[in-house]
């Protein structure tokens, strides 16, 4: 009887292992052995000027790295940066996920990025892998990144370079389950890019601000419950987030089509206020809208893109 029972147990030890392994297979070994990365390479940006101010517009305004990348004074109606906190790290609102933090980017060498190497910095941004090999959430859009020119990666890393350097300790990111496995399977090697041919277009250049340095369809796409973007809702807006500022207060994002629930309604580029859908959606806009060029290419291809009847959600 005992040796039936032994031969049981271990048919069972033996059909679990099988489907680990199976499991893991179809997954991704990944999600125990850590991300794939490419080893890092000498590569280095020269500082110029014109990649200073290229980086300066990039990261300030379109990309809008210090919207997660810094602290906020959320009792101010604007939710301003913290002075002396420009860069220095943010622990992002969205408790659902975990601890999630957004790290410390500026040069001090002991907490942010001042001992990482241009690459590892280029890597971190395209690919999504820490200086330490740790996978990054995607909160850190690195899939859009993915497709940056190669001048303007430059340029981002020589104007990071530039800012202030703050001593800011901030802790590592603490995923839920499964995300801290999953997360590892995200990341993927990039070991060369060529760029596309010149945008001459106000269509071509927008397309690239939208969708590959600002992510607007991230807030402006509804999803379904497990986070895909609904089919042909692209841009449509309803996307639900809670204003850390209000306590939490749902607020949602505004349907940026060319249809008339959208913006053909407005008169004004970025007329992200006209839903008036929380001071929270406003500011995370409003770091994208900075300037003339990068207010009218988003708005071009917007105005280009279908027609999806989507009113406002308050």
């Amino acid at each position: 009887m005992s040796i039936r029972a032994r031969t049981v147990i271990l048919g069972v030890v033996c059909v679990v292992v099988l489907l680990a392994l199976v499991g893991l297979t179809v997954v991704g070994w990944q999600v125990v052995l850590g991300p794939s990365a490419r080893p890092l390479t000498s590569r280095t940006f020269d500082r110029t000027p014109a990649r200073l101010a290229r980086g300066q517009y990039l990261v300030m305004g379109v990309a809008a790295c210090f919207h997660c990348h810094s602290d906020h004074d959320l009792s101010d109606p604007e939710y301003p940066v913290k002075e002396g906190m420009l860069g220095a790290g943010w622990q992002l609102p969205v408790p659902e996920l975990g601890d999630v933090e957004a790290p410390n980017i500026t040069p001090d060498p002991e907490t942010g990025i001042g001992n990482w190497s241009d690459d590892a910095v280029a890597r971190a941004i395209q690919e999504g892998v820490s200086n330490d090999g740790r996978a990054l959430f995607p909160i850190m859009p690195y899939l859009h990144f993915r497709n940056l020119d190669n001048e303007d990666l430059a340029s981002i890393v020589v104007y990071l370079r530039s800012i202030p350097p703050v001593k800011h300790a901030m802790p590592v990111t603490k995923l839920v389950t499964p995300l801290n496995f999953l997360v590892n399977t995200m990341p993927q090697p990039l070991s060369s890019h060529t760029d596309p041919p010149a945008r001459t277009t106000a269509v071509a250049r927008g397309d690239y601000l939208v969708n590959t340095i600002a992510g607007c369809g991230d807030c402006h796409t509804p999803t379904n419950d497990k986070g895909a973007p609904l089919p042909g809702m692209g841009f449509a807006g309803g996307g639900v987030f809670h204003d850390p500022g209000q306590n939490g207060k749902a607020v949602f994002s505004v349907n940026v089509t060319s249809d008339p629930s959208g913006l053909r309604t407005t008169t004004t580029p970025c007329s992200f206020r006209r839903c008036a859908p929380g001071r929270w959606a406003v500011v995370c806009c409003r770091t994208s809208c900075r300037s003339k060029t990068s207010r009218t290419c988003p708005r071009t291809i917007c105005e280009t893109s279908l027609r999806i009847s989507s009113p406002c959600r308050r």
